[in-house]
């Protein structure tokens, strides 16, 4: 019979005589709201009432299966009974750990990181939605920094942080935050996912309640599939900065909430022109991003015996949440605006007191076409 080394036996026996949640995986130990206060979860397969916004699971093993409801919170995740009060802007600190060693650390550092909301439904909390069925957007992804994947950070210990978008409307969310280890990904089927949720309730936004829509929305299970150029990756022959790397899932979603505001409104500009006695009118518009501004309606009515000029501030907005840096305005455009609307003025005036000379019954159209405000 031939012969293995012995040193192959001590490593086979060592690696039979450490516990299964040691050798691989973690879980999520602790939330803290910074500056605001810290929830710690419960242990994988604990018992008893989960007194905690951290959703609990039964195994820290990796979730392997797309199709699985798995996918969505973690291995047998169950709600707790508490829902975390936050506002938007406030930041989320994630502390990882490895299973039965509570205080070990998470031991891979191949993969990236991302973070996803969804609204949860109206008449339903958050510690009672499971998420089936829910509309999750991404909020962040995090792959390498200085070579390195920002996941390895974890081993020695480190925390992670993201942000609550700015412009999230009041109401409850499930907040979806994973790990996706990819050591074994060049195989199809070796990815490896640790999904985990936390109930969070959003107050104070100056979006107010409001139904969030996201462009991209996703479904889990679903968002995933087998063959993902980011899922299905021999990242160790990519480019050692993380350039190559796709993140599965789409890019970081533009959300929309009615009455937001530092989000991206319209500016609509209406001209309606007629002449009495009989009324004609015709409307054109124009609409241009605007971070700083509500919608603006300009309206410009002319009759046989009278002229006047009405600009209106509309009382509602459905703006556009970029979650992403603020553009801003460049004042240039702003001044041709105005330049444009000196000019319309003085062609009413003209045409007032040609009126007055040629009195009748006629319909006129003006047409304006206004620029758009460029962006940086």
């Amino acid at each position: 019979m031939k012969a293995f080394p012995s040193s192959i036996y001590l490593v086979t026996l060592f690696a039979l005589a450490i516990p299964r949640g040691t050798r691989a995986h973690g879980f999520v130990k602790t939330i803290e709201i910074l500056d605001s206060g810290s929830f710690s979860g419960p242990k994988p397969g604990a018992t008893g009432p989960n007194k905690s916004p951290i959703r609990g699971i039964t195994d820290q093993s990796p979730v392997k299966d797309l199709q699985s409801k798995d996918l969505i919170c973690g291995i047998g995740a169950t709600p707790g009974s508490v829902v975390a009060s936050a506002k938007p802007g406030d930041t989320l600190v994630y502390s990882w750990a490895n299973d039965v060693a509570e205080d070990g650390n998470w031991i891979h550092d191949t993969g990236p990181m991302m973070t996803y909301f969804a609204q949860v439904p109206a008449g339903q909390t958050a510690d009672k939605f499971t998420g089936e069925g829910a509309q999750w957007f991404k909020t962040d992804q995090v792959g390498k920094k200085n070579n390195k994947w920002v996941q390895g950070s974890l081993m020695t210990g480190a925390t992670f942080k993201t942000k609550i978008p700015e412009t999230l409307a009041n109401g409850d969310y499930l907040v979806r935050h994973e790990i996706i280890a990819l050591h074994t990904a060049q195989d199809k089927g070796g990815v490896e996912f640790y999904p985990s949720c936390f109930q969070l309730r959003i107050k104070n936004s100056n979006a107010g309640n409001a139904t969030v829509t996201a462009a991209p929305s996703l479904s889990f299970p679903g968002a995933y599939t087998a063959n993902d150029p980011g899922l299905l990756v021999n990242v160790f022959a990519q480019a050692a900065d993380g350039s190559e790397y796709k993140f599965p899932a789409g890019p970081i979603a533009e959300v929309t909430a009615p009455g937001a505001t530092g989000s991206s409104p319209n500016v609509l500009i209406s001209q309606s022109t007629s002449l009495a006695p009989e009324t004609s009118s015709t409307t054109s518009t124009t609409s241009v991003p605007n971070s700083a501004t509500p919608p603006v309606s300009l309206s410009i009515t002319t009759t046989s015996t009278a002229l006047s000029v009405a600009t209106t501030i509309a009382s509602t907005a459905t703006p556009t949440i970029i979650l992403a840096p603020t553009p801003t305005v460049d004042l240039r455009g702003l001044s041709r605006i105005n330049a444009h609307l000196v000019n319309l003025a003085a062609l009413m005036v003209n045409l007032q007191s040609a009126l007055k000379q040629e009195p009748g019954v006629f319909k006129m159209h003006v047409s304006v076409v206004l620029p758009a405000l460029p962006f940086h």
